[in-house]
This record gives C-alpha cells, structure tokens and sequence, in this order.
C-alpha cells in the first residue's frame, strides 16, 4: 500500500473498478460504494466521481442506458459528483460503431449530445473530459483534494447554481 505521504484523507475506490486510478503516495482503500468510482472515506455518501472510459460510454449511452440513468440519478443526489470521461468531446460526439454481444451499434451524434445534456441540464452533474486515462486520473484526484480540503477548513460547499425564471437571472 502506499506510503501517506503529506495527505490525510483515504481515496476509496470501487470494488468493482476493473483498472483502477493509481494514486502514488496516497492511502487507497477498495470497498464497495453506493454510487461512483472514486470518493474520500468518511464521505462516500457526498462525494463521488465516475470514470467511463470512451467504449464504455457508448453502451452507457446506448443499451445500457437506463441503467446508467439510475446510477445517475444516485450521483445527482451527493453534494458533489462529477463523470470524467476519458476522451475529448469532438470525438465522443462522433461515436464508432460499436459490438454490443454479437451485434453491432451505432450511436448517433444528436443521441450523444442529448445524453450529455440530460446528464448536465436535468441532473446536474457536470462531465469532464480528459484527454486520456493520465489527465483523468489526474482531474479525478485534484477533485477529491479540493473537496477533502474545504471540508477540512470548514468552508461551505457552494450549491450548484441553478437558473430560475423570473428571477431576472439571464
């Protein structure tokens, strides 16, 4: 296990997370969570970071979207969330063909577009994209610290500011 080094809070990871982040120097513990991949000990019911890789996402989006929904609808309801995904946008939005068991699929680009955007405009979870497997393990724990350290010193989480009618926001 690795060392503790200049860090107080545990990284829980998903028992179920087939290739895990690696965090050098950092205390990581494997343990079944309720939602997501990644989050803090302590604070796995407020905190919680999906990772999909770019194949992955495809079935989320496509068979395995309802599904992926209910996840979602789980991550929407901690105080912080976030999916990073492992790819850029322009190339999630123009999908490959995928095998889902023998046969193949094809998601469309307006089908994606229309996932991102329920994921962000109806639940509220902001996704982050990454360049690839390094950058995301990079955003995913720079997220856990952030959060880990304004719990620490006491700070309010902000809520997500959400727009309302009439209110003369816009």
């Amino acid at each position: 296990m690795p060392k503790n080094n200049n860090s107080n809070f545990i990284i829980c990871v998903d028992s179920r997370e087939q290739r895990p982040y690696l965090f050098p120097d950092h205390l990581v513990q494997q343990t079944a969570l309720p939602a997501g991949d990644y989050s803090i000990k302590g604070f796995e019911t407020q905190i919680a970071i999906e990772r999909k890789q770019a194949e992955e996402i495809y079935g989320n989006f496509g068979h395995g979207r309802e599904r992926f929904m209910k996840e979602c609808e789980k991550l929407a309801g901690y105080e912080r969330c976030a999916i990073v995904i492992e790819n850029d946008l322009e190339r999630l939005v123009n999908p490959p063909d995928y095998t889902y068991k023998k046969y193949k699929m094809k998601l469309k680009r307006s089908h994606v577009i229309g996932t991102l955007a329920k994921l962000i405009g109806e639940f509220g979870i902001p996704v982050i994209f990454a360049s690839g497997r390094r950058e995301a393990n990079e955003i995913t724990y720079a997220i856990l610290k952030q959060y880990y350290k304004c719990k620490r010193l006491g700070r309010e989480i902000a809520e997500p500011y959400v727009f309302q009618e009439g209110t003369g926001d816009g």
